[in-house]
């Protein structure tokens, strides 16, 4: 699993959440998304709207050409934002979320994936 999630406090909560559940990586920027991605294939990426939706968009498109059955969810910030790629499968969860609520979202994954 990796966390694309600029806000320490978040990517934190999220990783600390998941940790006992799955391998879990995070990032603050998207170079560091990228180069995460670029290493290794992810099964599922949550990843903050708080990024540019062109970059955004772009990490996205590289982590499914990399595991074309990865879970994709998209934390939105700001509902006026808030869009959906129609035919993509995104998720999105609107912040503030409950941690219990992103698992059940990401419920499909194994324990032993990442």
């Amino acid at each position: 699993m990796l966390v694309a999630e600029p806000d320490r406090l978040t990517r934190w909560s999220i990783e600390a959440y998941f940790r006992t559940r799955y391998s879990v990586l995070s990032a603050s920027n998207i170079h560091e998304v990228r180069d995460i991605l670029k290493s290794r294939p992810i099964d599922a990426l949550v990843i903050s709207d708080e990024f540019p939706e062109a970059e955004i968009d772009a990490i996205q498109a590289l982590a499914r050409s990399r595991n074309a059955r990865i879970v994709i969810l998209r934390t939105v910030t700001d509902p006026a934002r808030r869009r959906t790629v129609a035919g993509d499968g995104t998720l999105l969860i609107e912040k503030p979320f409950k941690l219990s609520a992103l698992a059940l979202m990401l419920g499909g994954q194994s324990t032993q994936e990442h």
